[in-house]
């Protein structure tokens, strides 16, 4: 009794060391437990912990069911878990709305399609309430919107009477009048406020609860099918354009359960909004989503099959090509092995066969934003003029050369460096 009393307060510890050496007790406990008496008394600390008011042992206690789902069986302990996963789902700590995921992928990988039927409506919810940041559609009514009044003149271009009216204590040359005239034309800027509001700002659990259908995808697997309705799939796609890179990195990383989901003859059907939202993915700024479309399309490709491939590659092997060049290196090795295992040795041929697609596409990088971006598109400009079939790259030499003029005069060093090396081969 002293031993599981002790591992139920290391759970609740406030450091993560301690609490991952007590889940190791915990588990020892649950291995070693000759009696159902231990494993109720450890079923009752959990089911404390869960109702705790601290973030630490909350996360504890869900670490702790997370063990007992996978290696017990008590009876009404599951339903009570999916029960506290519902009510933990929009948690204040972000730590307790990733550890309601896991647990919820243990709890619909042992019970099943059950699972999803309970939590899915409910998680869904979550999503759509917070798509949308509090106060978004209204800033230009927000005092704070921008950072500049422009004041709009009478006609005689005269200011309006109340920008031009008295002056607070004192006449034309008083210094109150500049006071009062610069108050009526600016407005400060308040962190966390309009412009000065981050990208990544305001939207609570949307990014959690997207994790969240992610893990039970995964936990129920193929039986989730019928359950991925059109509208799951609308919101899916909608959150994969996301403002904030987070929610888009974590829709990428559902859609690639979707795509092990509905594998075969459904995903090809409905593959090419999907393969253009893949394609977007691959293009996007940050690292993290380019990643997490990397992982995405290579899961679709595989999951639409080999045969099925020519309906969605005009579309993919641009975006794909040039992520083997690019800058961070777990996109460019994890694009490179995609590359080698959906292509193999027709790479050359396939990028000739949809050159007119994959040199728009270059083309359009090589504008972007990113100067990591524009580095790696001329290295594919110089890739596709030097090794693909010149029948085929020969109609557009011009438009690459004008491009990679173009990038002789960019701002990022890096990005001339890859241009003149482009021109060179």
């Amino acid at each position: 009794m002293a031993d599981v009393t002790d591992c139920l307060l290391g759970l609740g510890a406030d450091k993560h060391l301690d609490r991952e050496r007590a889940l190791r007790k915990f588990q020892q406990l649950i291995n070693d437990a000759g009696t159902s008496a231990c494993l109720n008394d450890l079923a009752e600390g959990v089911k404390e912990l869960l109702t705790s008011t601290t973030w630490e042992q909350k996360i504890g206690g869900l670490m702790g069911a997370k063990v007992m789902v996978e290696q017990c069986d008590i009876a009404g302990f599951d339903d009570l878990m999916i029960d506290e996963c519902l009510r933990l789902l929009e948690d204040n700590e972000v730590r307790v709305r990733l550890a309601v995921g896991q647990l919820m992928r243990s709890l619909a990988a042992k019970l099943g399609v059950s699972v999803l039927q309970r939590c899915q409506e409910t998680v869904l919810a979550s999503i759509h309430n917070h798509f949308d940041r509090e106060g978004e559609g209204s800033r230009a009514d927000s005092t704070f919107s921008s950072g500049c009044i422009t004041p709009t003149l009478l006609p005689g271009n005269r200011f309006p009477a109340a920008t031009a009216a008295a002056p607070i204590g004192g006449g034309p040359g008083s210094p109150n009048l500049l006071a009062a005239l610069l108050q009526s034309s600016y407005q400060p800027l308040v962190p966390g406020v309009g412009q000065m509001r981050h990208g990544t700002e305001g939207w609570k659990c949307l990014e959690t609860s997207m994790k969240v259908l992610q893990q039970l995808m995964e936990g129920t697997g193929p039986a989730v099918a019928p359950h991925i309705t059109p509208d799951v799939q609308a919101l899916l796609y909608r959150a994969m354009h996301h403002p904030n890179r987070f929610v888009r990195e974590s829709a990428h990383f559902t859609a690639a359960s979707l795509c092990e989901a509905l594998a075969g003859p459904q995903l090809v059907d409905t593959g090419l909004e999907l393969a253009q939202r893949l394609a977007d993915g691959l293009s996007d700024n940050w690292s993290q989503v380019r990643y997490a479309a990397c992982v995405a399309t290579r899961t679709f490709l595989n999951c639409v099959g080999q045969e099925s491939l020519d309906k969605f590659l005009p579309t993919l092997t641009g975006p794909m090509c040039l992520q083997r060049y690019y800058v961070a290196e777990g996109v460019r090795l994890y694009a490179q092995e995609t590359w080698r295992q959906v292509m193999g040795n027709t790479g050359r041929t396939q990028v000739a066969k949809y050159i007119d697609q994959v040199v728009f596409y270059y083309i359009s990088q090589s504008k972007a934003n990113n100067h990591a971006v524009r580095e790696a598109a001329c290295a594919v400009i110089a890739e596709l003029m030097e090794k693909v079939d010149r029948q085929a790259v020969a109609p557009h030499v011009p438009d690459l050369l004008r491009v990679l003029l173009l990038c002789f005069k960019d701002s990022s060093w890096p990005v001339r460096d890859a241009a003149c090396t482009a021109c060179g081969r």
